[in-house]
């Protein structure tokens, strides 16, 4: 994930359960993120793609209930 153009950086967490990796990128690399992660992660482990796109918000604020 990182080779790829406006990938600021990620992180694996959880692996011992499975796992998941989480991507900081560009809005504009997107697509070219996931068909990284099909070509090279998921179509050689034969794997169903499993990705779910995030967008950051700003900062924390106080929940009301």
């Amino acid at each position: 994930a990182c080779s790829v153009p406006s990938v600021f950086g990620s992180q694996i967490a959880g692996a011992g359960l499975g796992g998941c990796i989480m991507i900081l990128a560009g809005n504009k690399s997107l697509q070219t993120v996931r068909r990284a992660l099909v070509k090279q992660y998921y179509e050689p482990n034969k794997l169903k793609p499993a990705v779910i796109d995030c967008k950051m918000v700003e900062g924390a604020g106080l929940a009301e209930f």
